[in-house]
Formats: C-alpha cells, sequence, structure tokens
C-alpha cells in the first residue's frame, strides 16, 4: 500500500481502494441483485469470506456480510441464517467442500483464488470519480497479523 500511495502522490494521479473479496464476487457472471459470497482459503481451517448483494454498478453493490476471517462451517451457518441461495466465488469452496456443503448454492461460479481483470477494472473505475484520501487509505485486515497477537499477549503478561 505505501508503494502505491507514494507512486500515485508522486505522479499526481488518484488511488482507489476495495477488497479482494468484493472484486472477486464482481468476477462471477450473475444478475443484479444476486448474493455471491466470495470465500477465499486463509489456512488454519480458516476462510476470508464475504456476501454481497450485487447492484448495477461495483458502487452500488451491498455488503451483506462484511469481510471476515471466519472457520468454514461458521460461514456455513452465516450463510444459511440468509435464507437465500448464493452464488460462489474463490479457493475456499474447493478447499472446505465437506464444511460448506450445507451452504444452498446457485449456477454460477468464479473458483479462481484471483478475481478477474475485468472486476478489478471495474471496481476501480467505479470508484475512481470519488477517489480515496491517500492519507486515510489503509489497507483491511481481517485477521491479526502474528506479530501483532504476539504483542498483546506481551502485553497482557507484562506487570
Amino acid at each position: 500500500m505505501s508503494t502505491f500511495k507514494g507512486l500515485a502522490l508522486g505522479w499526481g494521479k488518484p488511488l482507489v481502494g476495495f477488497s479482494t473479496l468484493h472484486a472477486l464476487c464482481r468476477s462471477v457472471d450473475a444478475p443484479e441483485g444476486s448474493l455471491i459470497c466470495a470465500c477465499l482459503d486463509a489456512r488454519k481451517g480458516e476462510v476470508y469470506a464475504a456476501v454481497y448483494r450485487l447492484g448495477s454498478t461495483p458502487v452500488d453493490d451491498v455488503a451483506v456480510l462484511p469481510p471476515m476471517a471466519v472457520e468454514a462451517r461458521a460461514l456455513s451457518e452465516q450463510i444459511a441464517a440468509l435464507k437465500e441461495p448464493v452464488r460462489r466465488a474463490g479457493d475456499g469452496w474447493t478447499r472446505y467442500p465437506a464444511e460448506l456443503s450445507t451452504v444452498a448454492t446457485e449456477n454460477g461460479a468464479w473458483n479462481s483464488s484471483a478475481p478477474s481483470m475485468s472486476a478489478l477494472a471495474a471496481c476501480a473505475l467505479h470508484r475512481l470519480p470519488a477517489g480515496d484520501v491517500l492519507e486515510t487509505l489503509e489497507p483491511l485486515y481481517v485477521r491479526r497479523s502474528y506479530a501483532d497477537l504476539s504483542l498483546a499477549q506481551k502485553k497482557k503478561e507484562a506487570p
């Protein structure tokens, strides 16, 4: 992120940020109003996931379940609570088939762990008019790093 912010500042160009999970949802060929669940293998029995309802453009999409790191079985329960079938995007669906087997799905999927180039372009182009403020643009980490966890543990143990 620092590199891109520096390049944007140096070249005087706008920079926009959006979630990989959102771009994965946009990679699925689906009509407006569809629910898409992007699910990426996060290792350690977890997935990075989000559910979006597609709008007419990427800026109109609604995060029904915002980006999160969660156990695959827990994701299955959260999707079931939506009481609506979802279309699939991402490699988490093939990595955890047993845990996600109870999810009601519709036809249509994007099985790659990377979003399509057209989805990336659409997400960026639709956000470009508003742009993002370079000083406040930050990456979204949905799971704390080992360094953060270790530091928190050390602070907890300190007298």
